[in-house]
């Protein structure tokens, strides 16, 4: 499973101030190797002679005489294909453009200020990733000895893909049709689904219903651990008090049965 300092992201960004900020957040959930550039012609520098970037994370607005959509061309003609992902930021003022923008080929967008969660989930889409929590109390669960290393990679896996994209959800519920999400197939993330349900004629009732649905997604890790049988419901909860308040299981562990 591929870890998060291993992902290359190529930051697109004009403002100093947004640069310091996104690096920030990167760097809060987990994504250290990165690359700024502040102009379409240095990103596409370092494209060219930086084979470990993986993402491209752009501004919508870039300055002249490449804008934001007119760069994701350049990346598409010059890599002639959508294996390089480009997430485009855009302010809500600006949303007028992003149509422009997904049929230029971008891979998802996100609304400024950036939400530390969205950019975490479109990320994680784009790559086999755990979520950083479930990844943190998997490598403690393992540490302290409740699970092994293999139990925990196939119950992260398991929770990976039991995400299901809102839009699935919506088909199977028949809430929409194929046809209705034609004009929307490369809103990739969900908030980009609901920004458009009443354009795809869905009922408030339907939207919220969606909404109750993926707030239950994905199931925690400790759920599907229980479920397979690695670990009983009682070890599980004391291990999660544990993992909550920073203590050591293996200490508290030694001290209960040290004799009084």
């Amino acid at each position: 499973m591929i870890s998060r300092d291993e992902i290359g992201i190529l930051i697109v960004e004009p403002s100093d101030t947004y640069q310091r900020i996104l690096v920030t957040l990167l760097k809060r959930i987990g994504f250290t190797n990165l690359s700024i550039a502040a102009n379409p012609m240095k990103a596409m520098v370092l494209l060219q002679h930086n084979k470990s970037i993986n993402v491209v994370l752009a501004e919508l607005m870039l300055p002249e005489p490449h804008m934001g959509v007119s760069f994701v061309k350049s990346v598409r003609e010059k890599y002639d294909n959508k294996a390089l992902p480009v997430i485009m930021m855009t302010n809500l003022s600006e949303k007028n453009y992003v149509q422009e923008a997904i049929s230029a080929g971008i891979s998802g967008y996100l609304i400024k200020p950036i939400d530390p969660d969205h950019l975490e989930s479109h990320l994680w889409r784009l790559f086999d990733l755990p979520l950083r929590g479930s990844q943190k109390m998997g490598e403690f669960l393992v540490n302290h000895g409740l699970i092994s290393s293999e139990q925990r990679d196939l119950a992260l896996k398991f929770q990976k893909e039991f995400a299901v994209p809102v839009t699935v959800l919506a088909l199977n519920l028949g809430f929409v049709t194929v046809a209705h999400l034609k004009d929307w197939a490369l809103y990739e993330d969900d908030e980009g689904f609901f920004d458009h349900s009443k354009e795809m004629g869905l009922a408030d009732e339907q939207v919220h219903y969606l909404q109750e649905l993926k707030s239950k997604q994905p199931l925690r890790l400790g759920d599907i651990l229980v479920q397979f049988g690695y670990t009983s419901k009682e070890k599980m909860e004391a291990a999660l008090c544990q993992f909550r308040s920073g203590s050591s299981l293996r200490g508290a562990a030694q001290n209960r049965d040290k004799p009084t």
